[in-house]
């Protein structure tokens, strides 16, 4: 069964994560629908000139296409919840890598980039998944500097093998690897609000008890569809 995986990136002072959200040709379907829905709702509520972007730090900041979010934190949170219900219901697998940059750039010389990094543990491990049904898929993600070397990396990883945490082949990845606008793809979009709120969730940070828990909610419908999730501290 073919299925496509989007990625993309959240990341703060001292730590970086990677999300990818898994779905089949119907799951996707489903995904875009649903998303499209909403896009469609918020574009005439907002009264906005283009389909907005789901963006999590915008989103929560009121910033871009969510100005009329701005300062109604509430309101910010119950978008998210909606949108993370909606990635849940429409069955898509989730993976989450991320890594300690201060202990990377401790332990090593020369390290590698922390998206890097976290690409080729989240690729293990959804290759690990895709392979006991015999499945593949090919890998869409949002576009980030050096992208072209990233894409020649991944291609090295199918073909030879991957220096992750198991040093494998990724014989269920199919290259080459695309990087292209987020706003192109609900699947990217929705890979992004997984990202920014399991980092806001797991981070915390300087984020008060109240925003917590209000990530935690938004979070929360996303629990069941998540495969792995994980933090490399080297």
């Amino acid at each position: 069964m073919k299925h496509t995986l989007f990625i993309d990136e959240s990341y703060g002072e001292g730590h970086f994560y990677i999300a990818g959200v898994l779905a089949t040709d119907e799951q996707l379907a489903d995904l875009n629908r649903r998303f499209a829905a909403r896009a469609s709702y918020y574009q005439i509520v907002n009264n906005l000139p283009h389909i907005p972007e789901f963006h999590g730090h915008s989103i929560m900041t009121g910033r871009d296409d969510w100005t009329a979010l701005k300062r109604n934190f509430g309101s910010a949170i119950a978008l998210l919840k909606r949108l993370t219900t909606e990635i849940s219901r429409s069955g898509a697998a989730i993976f989450i890598e991320g890594v300690d940059t201060r202990r990377l750039n401790s332990r090593y010389k020369y390290p590698d980039a922390p998206y890097e990094v976290c690409l080729r543990n989240l690729l293990e491990s959804v290759n690990l998944f895709l392979s006991n049904a015999g499945d593949t898929c090919r890998v869409i993600a949002d576009s980030v500097p050096d992208s072209d070397t990233y894409a020649q990396r991944m291609d090295y990883y199918c073909s030879v093998t991957n220096p992750g945490y198991r040093r494998r082949q990724l014989m269920c990845i199919e290259g080459p690897m695309e990087f292209v606008d987020s706003r192109q793809h609900f699947g990217i979009q929705s890979a992004d609000i997984v990202a920014y709120l399991h980092r806001r969730l797991v981070e915390g940070g300087s984020s008060s008890k109240e925003t917590q828990r209000a990530c935690a909610r938004a979070y929360k419908p996303l629990l069941e569809n998540i495969k792995t999730s994980r933090k490399w501290l080297p």
